[in-house]
């Protein structure tokens, strides 16, 4: 939910797939005092799913964008008033799914930075550079789980950075040392594929904890849900 058309009003944005062609990939829903009517779409190139959109200024032109991975592309939508313009920041060649993308400052320079992630255990950090989209940094956990749609942003530890985290079978949190992204510390209590990882206060104390969840689990394990939260000593 966010402003996508910049006109002062949120709207409600559904994205899918799997569908004969004729329903559209993405669909902005808005508030008529009644009822949602659909106000917009764009409809993705072939037959794409699209899981997790994203709704942000992250070029800093003071309007927002819409961010969506339909099929194995990374792209930015931006309304000229008429219609969606699309920008692909990346097509992979191998094939994956994008599926999260969440766009939140992680590096401190006030601009929203996108935070990828796919149907393999791979993250990506793009950054809009004054003239374009940069890829800024990019980690696989090899041997892990996929990371789908398991990645937020948050000051998890308190020391008012904030942290970027992300699920495979474990949560690996990165932050920012003002030339990449260093990963300070790694859960390794939960186990299946953490589809489910969230940043928020959970517990209202006024700090965010980390809250994931599996999607897919192991053969001999339950499906499980953690939360978790810093220990200051």
């Amino acid at each position: 939910m966010g402003d996508v058309d910049n006109d002062g009003k949120n709207e409600v944005v559904v994205t899918g797939g799997y569908s004969n062609g004729s329903i559209a990939e993405v669909i902005v829903l808005s508030w008529d005092g009644e009822e949602f009517i659909k106000k917009s779409e764009w409809n993705a190139p072939g037959r794409e799913s699209v899981y997790f959109p994203w709704i942000a200024d992250v070029d800093n032109d003071g309007e927002n964008e819409l961010i969506v991975g339909p099929g194995n592309s990374l792209v930015v939508l931006n309304w000229d008033g008429e219609e969606f313009i699309p920008t692909t920041l990346k097509t992979y060649s191998r094939h994956t799914q994008v599926f999260g993308c969440v766009a939140k400052d992680s590096n401190g320079n006030g601009i929203p930075d996108i935070h990828v992630t796919f149907g393999s255990p791979d993250l990506e950090i793009w950054e809009w550079n004054g003239t374009a989209y940069e890829e800024k940094y990019s980690r696989t956990w090899k041997w892990e789980d996929e990371t789908i749609e398991a990645i937020d942003i948050g000051d998890v530890d308190y020391d008012g950075i904030p942290e970027v985290c992300v699920g495979t079978n474990y949560i690996h949190i990165l932050q920012w040392n003002g030339t990449s992204y260093v990963e300070e510390y790694t859960i390794n209590e939960t186990f299946g594929t953490l589809a489910v990882t969230c940043v928020g206060d959970f517990d209202n104390d006024g700090k965010d904890e980390i809250n994931a969840g599996s999607v897919w689990k192991d053969d001999d394990k339950p499906y499980m849900e953690w939360i978790f939260k810093f220990e200051q000593v």
